[in-house]
């Protein structure tokens, strides 16, 4: 049975790509939108600290997912940067909020455990990367997607607790 359609055909997904290029030196993320914001790094290393002061190593390709802005900065020692998507991530209100609230405040999936994941990679930077016309709303359009990705990589691999996707379809499916 397919979970996951059912949840998108309830509350509205949208992405706004707000930064896609070499990201080098510092860079402070503040919590001023209290939405979704999804990092993915596709080269290069990078270190998250948090606003309690954790401290996290990236050395792979990743997806950084925070359900809700957070206060984060990345750090880049290396002067070559690291290939980077940074992206707004709305589940409209509702259900979508209801979704949020069952996912982990952060989300560290190496790209490697999501399947399916590197032909969209491949078209998210190749766009994300040029200048042409239309770019902006297909990046969007893609990080859609790799929310998507992620959403189902988190019910493949059990990282939502099954209480919630009870809940979840309760919502969808009244009388279940």
């Amino acid at each position: 049975m397919d979970r996951l359609s059912p949840l998108f055909a309830r509350f509205s997904l949208s992405a706004n790509v707000f930064y896609s290029g070499a990201l080098c030196g510092v860079v402070d993320f503040p919590n001023d939108r209290g939405i979704g914001m999804l990092h993915v790094l596709r080269r290069g290393q990078l270190r998250v600290i948090h606003a309690n002061g954790e401290r996290v190593e990236i050395v792979a390709p990743t997806l950084l997912f925070y359900r809700q802005s957070s206060v984060h900065r990345f750090e880049v020692d290396d002067p070559a940067g690291c290939d980077l998507v940074c992206a707004h991530i709305e589940f409209g209100a509702g259900m979508g909020l209801q979704i949020l609230r069952g996912l982990p405040e952060l989300l560290l999936v190496p790209m490697d455990d999501i399947a399916g994941v590197q032909p969209t990679l491949e078209l998210l930077f190749a766009e994300a990367f040029t200048s042409r016309t239309g770019r902006s709303a297909a990046i969007d359009r893609l990080i859609e997607y790799f929310t998507i990705l992620l959403l189902r990589h988190t019910v493949e691999a059990s990282l939502v607790k099954a209480g919630v996707w009870r809940g979840w379809q309760m919502s969808v499916w009244p009388g279940r």
